[in-house]
């Protein structure tokens, strides 16, 4: 009788121990996967990080994929596609009152606005309240030179600033905000070169800066639109860098706009409209 007691008693510890065992067994066997996949999430994430270096150093140029490996085994993909380069720029994010973002128009495969052709501009979403100061830059054979326009989407207040009143978006309800919505209001540049901001001069235009004002610190989607023979170009990049490492993958995007100039040019003082101080 002892004998079976004793049975079912080594028995019943077997099976507490094996139950521990186990148990201990699954842990650690938890704790390396989640090491490992820890360990392999850094990976990836550092072969994404050196894909992107390798996109903004310009180490990886032009549109498409480019790929590549570190030390360790871990590799990257590098996906870059441009922005602009058509007939429609959407600035990535929205614009706060007193800030400003470049439109390039010369560049690499661009086609330059001619006398007839003409820009539209879009701005604002939700019936904002907001205006927009375009200052103009161009070059001509005695030199570089600064013109500037204003339009607003208050007609009480343009008729006190001089600015000239935006439509409703017209046009721009083809085009989208970063948001997914609509613009709220547009004005087209008639005659772009040819009095409509730059003036009749058979000028080179070199860029726009649009300056969105009293929408305080709320920002406002800014875009714009070539009308004509002529095509915007190449505004920038997105990059988007993939890395993996096991069954880890990081993934990285950043928007990358062509390098711009300080905004205290558009505040400076200058000599007449040229930029001889």
């Amino acid at each position: 009788m002892r004998g079976g007691q004793a049975l079912v008693i080594v028995i019943i510890a077997l099976g507490v121990m094996l139950t521990v065992g186990l148990s201990i067994a699954s842990r650690s066997l938890t704790e390396v996967n989640v090491s490992t996949t820890q360990d392999e999430s850094a990976e990836a994430l550092s072969a994404a990080e050196a894909g992107l270096e390798g996109a903004l150093g310009n180490v990886y140029t032009g549109e498409g994929e480019t790929t590549g490996s570190l030390s360790s085994g871990a590799s990257f993909t590098v996906d870059r596609t441009n922005i602009g380069g058509a007939n429609v720029f959407v600035v990535p994010a929205g614009i706060a009152a007193g800030e400003t973002v470049t439109l390039w128009l010369t560049g690499p495969y661009s086609t330059y606005p001619t006398g007839t052709d003409d820009l539209m501009v879009c701005l604002g979403e939700g019936g904002a309240d907001t205006a927009v100061e375009l200052t103009g830059y161009y070059q001509t054979a005695a030199g570089t030179f600064v013109v500037k326009k204003g339009y607003d989407t208050n007609p009480g207040r343009a008729a006190s600033t001089g600015f000239a009143v935006m439509d409703g978006a017209n046009g721009c309800f083809a085009v989208t905000t970063p948001k997914g919505s609509n613009f709220s209001y547009s004005a087209t540049i008639d005659n772009f070169m040819s009095g409509g901001l730059f003036p009749n001069v058979n000028p080179t235009p070199v860029l726009v800066r649009a300056r969105v004002l009293y929408n305080g610190s709320g920002e406002q989607p800014v875009g714009f639109v070539s009308v004509g023979s002529w095509s915007l170009p190449n505004q920038g990049d997105n990059v988007i860098s993939t890395g993996q490492a096991g069954v880890a993958t990081q993934k990285i995007a950043v928007t990358k706009l062509n390098p711009d100039t300080p905004p205290i040019f558009d505040d400076a003082v200058y000599s007449g409209s040229s930029l001889s101080q």
